[in-house]
Formats: structure tokens, sequence, C-alpha cells
């Protein structure tokens, strides 16, 4: 797990989450129709340490060899990914 742990009191139409080594609080909502962009960015700017910002790849990498997968949308420029 990443540390984080239900909190109950806060606002009935929001989960919350909180680490007892910080202050922080991630609160998502109830109807998953409503999660949204902000939600995902409050989890990874809380998360440094899981997720990660990928730096740009040269457009003729093939992977390099057979161990080595071809790169991914989600791998170019500007994106990011999970550790």
């Amino acid at each position: 797990g990443l540390g984080w742990e239900r909190y109950y009191g806060g606002d009935p139409d929001l989960y919350q989450f909180h680490k007892h080594s910080s202050i922080d609080l991630i609160s998502l909502p109830k109807d998953f129709s409503k999660f949204c962009s902000v939600h995902m960015y409050d989890i990874v700017v809380k998360n440094p340490n899981v997720f990660h910002k990928r730096t740009s790849i040269r457009e003729d990498n093939d992977g390099g060899g057979p161990d080595e997968p071809n790169p991914t949308d989600w791998e170019r420029e500007g994106t990011w990914g999970i550790t």
C-alpha cells in the first residue's frame, strides 16, 4: 500500500484518506463520474515516490533490444507513469 488510511468525519460525498506522517488529505468523490484531473493531480503530488515524469524519448527508438519494449504514447514527453 501507499500508507494512506481512510479518514472519517469529513464531507459525506467524499472518500478521504490521510497519512499519519503528514497533514495531507486526499479527497475523492464517492460518485466516480465526478472524478477529474484535479483529483488525479492531488494523488500524484501527494505520492511523489510512486509517480514520475517521463522525459522525452527519441522517435526512432524501437526499444533497443529484445528485453526493451517499444515506447508507448504515455512514455512520451510530458506524460506520467507509475514507478
